[in-house]
């Protein structure tokens, strides 16, 4: 049984991952490669979420929420011009994915067997 965060997690990615597939048709106005990554980040997204229901690997509830707000971020400031209009989004989203990376990685390490 899961617990109230793991599935409120999955609420929440899954919500970013539909947010990212609505905002593809504004992408497509960007050219192909803003609805490529558009797209890409969105799939990104439901992958924690689908993963954990079909069994395959299951994340703690609040890497899965950083992991789709990391490519959810990236994927808002590339539609929005953020990366060009803030100074620090850059930092922002690169040390939020550089920590679900490493955080990633610790939880499968401690999960493989000796």
């Amino acid at each position: 049984m899961r617990d109230t965060g793991t599935v409120l997690a999955d609420i929440l990615a899954v919500a970013m991952g539909v947010v990212l597939l609505a905002l593809c048709a504004s992408a497509y106005s960007d050219g192909v490669h803003g609805l490529l990554v558009e797209l890409f980040c969105a799939v990104v997204c439901f992958v924690p979420a689908v993963c954990r229901r079909v069994g395959i690997v299951s994340l703690p509830g609040t890497i899965s929420f950083l992991i789709a707000l990391a490519v959810f971020l990236h994927a808002f400031g590339l539609l929005s011009g953020a990366y060009d209009d803030v100074s620090y989004f850059d930092t922002i989203t690169h040390t939020l994915s550089a920590a679900d990376v490493s955080t990633s990685r610790v939880v499968a390490l401690r999960s493989s067997p000796p």
